[in-house]
């Protein structure tokens, strides 16, 4: 049975993917670097597969490549969604 991931936690892992700087994504994202960190692994653990290579520096794994590029599909239509949700609630 698939569980419900939260959209923030994608949202973070794209921020974090534009610098591959833990403490500069954490700063725009108006988080603390270790809240960051933490929500990195439990992205890491619910997908199942290691999204970020720690070993020398910090850079996304193929995987996490493939990740990202799907969570920009999500949150961009995620986003659409909301904007037309909103928009038909307006409407009279």
């Amino acid at each position: 049975m698939k569980t419900a991931m939260d959209i923030a936690l994608l949202d973070e892992y794209i921020e974090f993917s534009k610098s591959l700087n833990i403490s500069t994504a954490a700063r725009h994202l108006f988080i603390s670097q270790s809240t960051l960190s933490k929500h990195l692994k439990t992205l890491e653990d619910e997908v199942g597969v290691r999204l970020i290579d720690r070993n020398m520096g910090l850079k996304l794994t193929e995987a996490g490549q493939v990740f990202l590029d799907a969570c920009s599909v999500i949150s961009h239509t995620y986003d659409s969604a909301l904007e037309k949700c909103h928009t038909i609630s307006r409407s009279p």
